[in-house]
């Protein structure tokens, strides 16, 4: 009788090990398994998530947290435009002027049309690309 119990206590201890084997081999990855923290930290901080956390709210009628987004975008361009120089920074400093323009509308109640979100977000990612590209740029010793 202690021997067809030790058998099942063995039986089911070797159960238990192969199928957590077999389950750790299956296993897949995700984004943060991939990514180190330290570096998600910083993709969080993307402006282009918080225009596209502004547009889902504007689509749903929360002007306040849209313009709050937008307004967490502005501040990263306005960060990089203390970085850049010349023509980068003069498309950067529009771009926050704009950015600053959109925010006050929404503020007050306005619903912006989807051309003028476009335009806005667009002129604002392409400053910061091109902010990018120079600094990449200067880094090459060109």
């Amino acid at each position: 009788m202690k021997r067809m119990i030790m058998s099942f206590f063995l039986a089911i201890g070797l159960a238990l090990c192969i199928s957590q084997t077999l389950g750790a081999e299956q296993k897949h990855e995700t984004l943060e398994d991939v990514v180190e923290e330290e570096v998600w930290i910083i993709f969080a901080h993307d402006p282009a998530g918080y225009f596209h956390d502004a547009w889902e709210n504007i689509i749903v009628g929360n002007l306040q947290d849209a313009a709050y987004h937008i307004r967490r975008a502005k501040a990263w361009l306005k960060l990089e435009a203390c970085r850049a120089e010349t023509e980068a920074k003069e498309d950067l400093e529009a771009s926050t002027k704009e950015l600053e323009e959109l925010i006050k509308a929404l503020e007050e109640g306005s619903h912006p049309t989807s051309k003028t979100l476009k335009a806005a977000f667009a002129k604002a990612e392409y400053a910061l690309s091109n902010h990018h590209h120079q600094k990449a740029l200067g880094y090459g010793g060109s």
